[in-house]
């Protein structure tokens, strides 16, 4: 396995390319139909397609792109656990005396390590495949960010966010 990286590998590559801002140029020869520019919003429709039949895998790390810059994470999602802990802890403090109150902060504490933590993943995991996957602004905004991981199931390598060039992942196994 290798990883692709923000370079070309020297040799590697199966169609030339030149970049420009969210366009990558391939040359006519190599692809056999005459010039034509694929935007990143058309590679990014490939890469779906991929992961659709199985051809690409995506790994997330869910914990990663729960950040506040992130465009699929909603951080009112967990805010609303830790603000139900403090009131319930809060009120079983008021009316039932000190240990209650520090029994219900352990007790909530545990809900949002296990429940509410696994509430707010699915919902990102939600949002990345619903928004993230088939819309290239927020695609390319959590590129940035760290927590992406592409695998050719084919070959095996690899391509991760932020440092590795989806784009050339794409064309490199996903396009002949």
């Amino acid at each position: 396995r290798h990883e692709t990286s923000a370079i070309p590998h020297a040799g590697k590559s199966m169609i030339d390319f030149k970049e420009a801002p969210g366009r990558v140029m391939m040359e006519p020869r190599k692809i056999g139909d005459g010039n034509r520019i694929m935007e990143d919003k058309d590679l990014l429709d490939k890469l779906r397609a991929a992961h659709e039949d199985g051809r690409v895998a995506i790994k997330l790390d869910l914990k990663t792109l729960d950040h506040m810059d992130s465009p699929i994470a909603v951080q009112a999602e967990s805010n609303i656990w830790i603000y139900a802990l403090i009131v319930a802890a809060g009120l079983i403090w008021w009316f039932a005396g000190t240990p209650a109150g520090i029994g219900a902060v352990v007790v909530g504490a545990i809900a949002y390590a296990t429940i509410g933590r696994r509430t707010v993943e699915r919902r990102i995991h939600r949002r990345f495949y619903e928004v993230a996957i088939k819309n290239i602004e927020p695609w390319r905004k959590l590129w940035r960010l760290q927590g992406i991981t592409l695998e050719c199931a084919e070959s095996g390598d690899v391509c991760a966010s932020p440092d590795g060039n989806w784009m050339r992942f794409v064309l490199d196994h996903l396009t002949h």
